[in-house]
């Protein structure tokens, strides 16, 4: 019998940063939920849910270690200095 194991991730300083400045930038104040390792035991196979922050139906997918974003699904990288661009387009609506 399969048995999935979670474990929390904690978002790193370096990227908590930038998402930090981006929000203030957009004058936004959103909660960064916390991405989960998933580990399949006792196969050897793992999958990391992202950090999220969600905002007007949309859901931003970060990962510790990349300089990059994902808005809803993982098929478009976005810069993440370019966050707050897109938190604003969806301000806007």
């Amino acid at each position: 019998m399969l048995n999935i194991k979670k474990q929390e991730i904690t978002v790193s300083n370096n990227l908590k940063k930038k998402i930090k400045w981006e929000l203030s930038y957009a004058s936004l104040d959103l909660e960064i939920n916390k991405g989960t390792l998933l580990c399949i035991e006792p196969t050897n196979l793992a999958y990391v849910e992202p950090h999220t922050i969600e905002y007007k139906n949309n859901k931003y997918l970060f990962f510790n270690g990349n300089d990059n974003f994902y808005i809803n699904d993982l098929n478009h990288p976005h810069k993440i200095t370019d966050l707050h661009k897109y938190l604003l387009l969806s301000k806007k609506n």
